[in-house]
């Protein structure tokens, strides 16, 4: 279930967006994407580590678990000054992650009701934004993953949907497409948008320790983390 959670954290638009970031990258795109996935991977491992050494050196402290877990390691490592600069940097990520995840639902959503209402839809992107905000407000009442692994199931579900239907569209429309498409030479504001990409796809490290925090033998993590990886990669290979 672990390994679950972990791709269910990293899968969604991010990782539909691959093939558009390899296209703006070029051919380096590849190995970029096998390094970012082995580092994000062996990131995960040793925050795995970490919250094993804190256990065994405090374990009065943590052997019950934490809801700040990511935070905790930093602190015992850095003092509390890197508690902050940790708090900090997870708080702006997952509020940058979130405001791009809520437009792009509300867009989606607005196209939905374009199309069945004849292009007449009665509620704006602006006015759908706020509303699908709020409708998610409720979820982040939940304590932590385990309240809501059905999310993770769904979300895996989902995403492995969404690249069979890539690919059975690529054959589906194999005649239609030119015998010699276009590759152009990555410009340096491509680049720029495919490495972002990238790296937003292969994101999401500090929710590892929160996710290892569920588990009932905690030392187990790596091996959650590299099945993770490993399906993901395999899923980036068929996307892509």
């Amino acid at each position: 279930m672990t390994s679950f959670f972990l791709i269910a954290q990293m899968a969604g638009a991010g990782f539909l967006a691959l093939p558009r970031a390899l296209a703006d990258v070029g051919w380096l795109g590849l190995p970029m994407m096998v390094l970012f996935c082995v580092m994000v991977a062996y990131a995960g491992t040793r925050l795995g580590s970490c919250w094993v050494m804190l256990e065994e050196r405090w374990p009065k402290q943590y052997l019950g678990g934490s809801r700040m877990p990511y935070m905790d390691i930093a602190e015992k490592s850095l003092g509390t000054i890197g508690r902050n600069v940790a708090l900090w940097a997870v708080d702006l990520n997952l509020f940058g992650s979130t405001a791009v995840f809520i437009i792009l639902i509300s867009e989606m959503v607005s196209s939905v009701l374009y199309v069945y209402t004849d292009g007449e839809c009665p509620v704006t992107k602006c006015a759908l934004i706020i509303i699908v905000g709020v409708c998610l407000i409720p979820f982040t009442w939940l304590g932590s993953p385990k309240d809501f692994w059905q999310a993770s199931l769904l979300a895996v579900i989902s995403t492995t949907t969404a690249v069979i239907v890539i690919i059975v569209q690529i054959f589906l429309s194999h005649d239609s497409l030119p015998e010699n498409p276009p590759y152009p030479n990555p410009t340096i504001f491509s680049f720029s948008l495919g490495f972002g990409a990238i790296l937003f796809a292969f994101g999401g490290a500090s929710v590892f320790p929160t996710i290892q925090n569920d588990m009932a033998d905690r030392s187990q993590f790596w091996r959650s983390v590299i099945a993770g990886f490993i399906s993901r990669c395999y899923c980036v290979i068929w996307c892509c």
